[in-house]
C-alpha cells in the first residue's frame, strides 16, 4: 500500500477527495498516482512528510513535491549529498538484477542554454554562430538545430560537438545533480521507427507540445568494469508530473513502466509491449552510444493526445499484462 493511502493519515482522505471526476484531469491524475505509489518506503515517506511540513490542502502537497524534486531529487552538487533516490530510505528500489542495456531519448531542443555556453565558455566552434536570444524559445533553438541536423551527413559531427558541450557544462557550470531517465533497450526498440521520431518521445512518456529534435542513445549498464546503479522510479522522483504512471505491485522483476502517450487514431506496434523504465545519476553520453542505438536523430513534430485518454489506455494495458483483478485491486478507477 502507498503510504499516501494510509487511512489513518489525513493526506489520504484529502487525496481521495481530489479523485472526483469534477476535478481537472492533471490534479486528479496526480492524486491517484500518489495513492497508488506503493514503492515509497515508510522511511522515505516520513522524511518527505517532515520536509513537506503542512499538507493541509492539495496546493500545499503540490508545492512540497515540486520543492522536494528541486532540492532533494536534484540536490546542489556543492551540498555533498546524494539524490533522494540514492539514499538509504530508497534502497528498496535499487535494481539488484538490472537489464544489460538501457536507452535514453535526449531532447536536443531543450539544451538551448548549454549551446550558448558551448561557445561563450568553452569555445566549441560549432556554436560560434549560435545567436538565440531566449534559450527557452523552442522555435529559435530549432531554427539553429535545423540548419545543422537536416542534412544527414552533418549530424554526427554536430552531435559530437553537442556531447562535448554537455560534458563540460556538467563538470564546470551545472549546479544540480540531475537524474537520467532510461528505458530497457529491448522494450523500447519496437517504438524506434526512424521515420516516426514523435513515437520515440511518446514511448518514454515525455509530453511535448512543441516540435523537438531528438537523439537516441543505447549503452550497457556495466561499463569499464563498473555498473551504473539503476533505481525503480517513484512519483517523488518524477515530481509534479502526471504523465508518469506508478507501477503495480505485480511488476516485481523490473523498474517502472512508461506510459505511452497515445495520439488519437494512432496505429501502434502489435503486440504492444510495456516499456520498462529506470533512473540513474547522470553520466556522460558518447557518440558510440548514439551509433549503438541506430544513429537515430529526428524531429518530433506532433503533440500527443489527452491525458485522460493516455492514462485509460495504459491502465487497460496493465490489466492485459498483469490481470484485471490485480490491477483493479491496486487502482480501481482510471483516469
Amino acid at each position: 500500500m502507498s503510504p499516501f493511502a494510509d487511512p489513518s493519515q489525513f493526506v489520504s482522505r484529502l487525496l481521495d477527495s481530489v479523485c472526483s471526476s469534477a476535478v481537472p484531469p492533471y490534479d486528479r491524475a496526480m492524486a491517484r498516482n500518489l495513492l497508488a505509489e506503493h514503492r515509497l518506503s515508510d522511511s522515505r515517506f516520513r522524511i518527505f512528510s517532515a520536509f513537506a511540513g503542512d499538507m493541509a490542502n492539495f496546493d500545499l502537497i503540490h508545492r512540497a513535491i515540486e520543492r522536494y524534486q528541486k532540492q532533494e531529487v536534484r540536490p546542489l552538487a556543492i551540498a555533498g549529498v546524494k539524490p533522494a533516490y540514492a539514499r538509504p530510505e530508497n534502497e528498496n528500489n535499487i535494481m539488484e538484477t538490472p537489464p544489460e542495456y538501457v536507452a535514453t531519448v535526449l531532447n536536443l531542443t531543450r539544451l538551448g542554454e548549454i549551446y550558448g555556453e558551448a561557445w561563450k565558455s568553452f569555445r566549441i566552434p560549432e556554436f560560434q554562430m549560435y545567436e538565440v536570444t531566449n534559450p527557452r524559445d523552442s522555435q529559435q533553438v530549432n531554427d539553429f538545430l535545423s540548419g545543422r541536423l537536416t542534412i544527414p551527413a552533418q549530424r554526427e559531427s554536430f552531435l559530437q560537438a553537442t556531447l562535448r558541450g554537455l560534458r563540460r557544462y556538467r563538470k564546470k557550470i551545472q549546479r544540480n545533480i540531475r537524474p537520467t531517465w532510461v528505458a530497457e533497450w529491448n522494450s523500447l526498440r519496437p517504438f524506434l521507427d526512424p521515420n516516426r521520431p514523435e513515437r520515440w518521445l511518446r514511448a518514454v512518456g515525455v509530453a511535448s507540445d512543441d516540435p523537438a529534435w531528438l537523439a537516441v542513445f543505447r549503452y550497457p549498464v556495466r561499463r569499464r568494469g563498473k555498473q551504473i546503479q539503476l533505481f525503480r522510479p517513484t512519483q517523488l522522483d518524477a515530481g509534479w508530473y502526471a504523465h508518469h504512471f506508478p507501477s503495480p505491485p505485480e511488476a516485481t522483476g523490473g523498474g517502472g513502466h512508461t506510459m505511452y502517450l497515445l495520439h488519437p487514431g494512432e496505429i501502434l506496434p502489435d503486440p504492444l509491449g510495456l516499456v520498462s523504465e529506470y533512473l540513474h545519476i547522470e553520466i556522460d553520453l558518447s557518440i558510440a552510444s548514439w551509433r549503438a542505438a541506430g544513429s537515430l536523430i529526428g524531429m518530433a513534430r506532433r503533440a500527443a493526445g489527452t491525458l485522460d485518454e493516455q492514462r485509460s489506455h495504459h491502465w487497460l494495458l496493465l490489466q492485459e499484462n498483469y490481470g484485471k483483478s490485480q490491477i483493479l485491486g491496486w487502482m480501481p478507477t482510471c483516469p
